[in-house]
C-alpha cells in the first residue's frame, strides 16, 4: 500500500518540480528585464540631465529708430527760359540732355517784326529831330522880333509852345526807338547760367507767347534732394539734421543735411516737404547725381532704438520662429546652470545678417541678451548648456 502510494505520487512530485523550475526561469527574466530597464532609463536620465555644449553669439548693439521716405533728387535752381516776344520761333539749336554753359543761344525768333518797328521808331526820332530843329529856330527868330516890339506877345507865346511841344515828341521818339532796339536782343533767348537741358517744349515754327516758357534748364550745382514725411515724423526732418540717402545706380549711401522744411502739411496728402542738400561730393558722385534720380532718406528718429538678434540664431520650434536665449535655470535643482530657453520672436526688417525684433524679448528688459548660435537639432526649451569657446562669431556679428 506504501509502496503503491509512492509510485502514484512520484508523477505529481516531478510535475511540481518542473513547475517550481519554469516559475524561477519566469522570475528570473522578469527581474533581468526590469534591471535592464532601470539601466537604460538611467543611462537616458543621465544622458538627458548632460548639458548641451553650445556656441553662444551676444546680443548686437541697438540700432537706432530710423524714418525713411522716398523722394527724388532736385536741382538747387530750375531756369524756364521764355520769350517776351509774341513771334515764330527760327531755331532751337538745342536738345535735351545738352550741357549748356552761360550766354549759350537757346533759341532765335523771327525778327522780321521786330526790325519793322525798329524802323518805324527811327523814322519817327528823325522826324521828331527835325521838327525840333525847326521849332528852335523859329522861337529864335521870333524872340529876337519880340525884343524890338515887332511882333506881339501872342506870336512869341505860340513859337515857345511849339518849340516845347517838339522837345516832348522827341523825348517820346527816343523812348519808342529804345524800346524798339531793346526788344531785338529778346530776339536771341541765352542761358543766363550753367545748366543742362531737360525739356524743350516747343519746336522751330511755333509760336512764342510770351511768359511761356521755351527751354527749361536745370542747374547741376549743388543738388538737393527732396521727399515728404508724415505727420508723426514731421518733429524729426528739422533744419540741421544729417541722413542718408540710397539712390538707385549708386551703391553707397550719400549724406545729407535738412536745409529747410515747409511749416504747413499738405492738406490732401497730411505729409511736410522737405528739402535737403548733400554733403561735399566727389567729383565721380557728383556726376552721378541727377535731377530726377530716385532714392530713399534714413533719419534718426529721436532716442528711440530697435532690438536685433543675429540670423544665425534663429531656428524653428514647434513651427514658431525664435531664437533660443540663454538664462539661469528655473528648475529647484539647478543652482546656478544656464539653459536655454526658446523665445519666439516676431520679426522685421531683415539686413546685413541681423533681424529686427518686434516683440519676443520684453520679458528680458534691456539688458544684453545672448543667443544659442546655430542651435543644434537636439537642443529642445529648458535643456542645460554649457558654452563653448565663440568669440570668434561674437566678434564677427559685432
Amino acid at each position: 500500500m506504501q509502496l503503491a502510494a509512492l509510485i502514484a505520487a512520484w508523477p505529481m512530485k516531478i510535475l511540481s518540480r518542473e513547475y517550481v523550475f519554469a516559475a524561477w526561469t519566469a522570475a528570473a527574466v522578469l527581474i533581468l528585464s526590469g534591471c535592464s530597464e532601470s539601466q537604460t532609463t538611467s543611462a537616458a536620465n543621465n544622458e538627458r540631465q548632460a548639458p548641451i555644449t553650445v556656441s553662444v553669439i551676444l546680443e548686437p548693439a541697438y540700432q537706432p529708430q530710423l524714418i525713411q521716405a522716398a523722394g527724388s533728387v532736385a536741382a538747387s535752381a530750375r531756369i524756364e527760359a521764355a520769350s517776351r516776344l509774341a513771334a515764330y520761333i527760327e531755331e532751337i539749336p538745342v536738345k535735351e540732355g545738352d550741357l549748356l554753359q552761360k550766354g549759350d543761344v537757346l533759341f532765335k525768333l523771327d525778327s522780321k517784326d521786330v526790325l519793322a518797328a525798329i524802323h518805324a521808331a527811327d523814322g519817327k526820332l528823325k522826324a521828331a529831330q527835325a521838327a525840333l530843329k525847326d521849332a528852335e529856330l523859329d522861337r529864335e527868330k521870333i524872340d529876337a522880333l519880340y525884343r524890338e516890339g515887332l511882333v506881339s506877345n501872342n506870336d512869341w507865346r505860340k513859337a515857345t509852345l511849339k518849340r516845347d511841344g517838339a522837345r516832348a515828341d522827341l523825348a517820346q521818339a527816343q523812348g519808342f526807338a529804345s524800346a524798339a532796339h531793346g526788344e531785338l536782343e529778346y530776339i536771341i533767348g541765352k542761358s543766363p547760367r550753367e545748366g543742362r537741358v531737360v525739356r524743350v517744349l516747343r519746336r522751330a515754327g511755333d509760336m512764342a507767347v510770351p511768359g511761356l516758357p521755351i527751354v527749361v534748364l536745370d542747374s547741376e550745382e549743388a543738388p538737393k534732394f527732396e521727399f515728404r514725411v508724415p505727420q508723426s515724423a514731421a518733429q524729426y526732418a528739422k533744419p540741421g539734421v544729417i541722413g542718408r540717402v540710397k539712390l538707385d545706380g549708386i551703391n553707397e549711401p550719400l549724406e545729407v543735411v535738412i536745409e529747410n522744411a515747409s511749416a504747413s502739411a499738405d492738406p490732401l496728402a497730411r505729409t511736410y516737404f522737405v528739402r535737403a542738400g548733400f554733403k561735399a561730393l566727389a567729383s565721380r558722385e557728383a556726376a552721378s547725381v541727377r535731377p530726377g534720380m530716385f532714392g530713399r532718406i534714413e533719419i534718426t528718429a529721436g532716442k528711440a532704438s530697435r532690438r536685433f538678434v543675429p540670423e544665425s540664431a534663429l531656428t524653428r520650434l514647434g513651427g514658431l520662429e525664435g531664437a533660443f536665449v540663454l538664462q539661469t535655470c528655473r528648475h529647484a535643482d539647478a543652482g546656478q546652470n544656464q539653459c536655454a530657453y526658446f523665445h519666439w520672436l516676431r520679426l522685421g526688417t531683415r539686413e546685413n545678417g541681423l533681424a529686427e525684433v518686434l516683440a519676443g524679448l520684453e520679458d528680458l528688459g534691456n539688458s544684453p541678451v545672448r543667443f544659442v548660435d546655430r542651435p543644434k537639432h537636439q537642443l529642445t526649451d529648458g535643456d542645460r548648456v554649457t558654452e563653448a569657446d565663440s568669440r570668434a562669431q561674437t566678434g564677427d556679428q559685432q
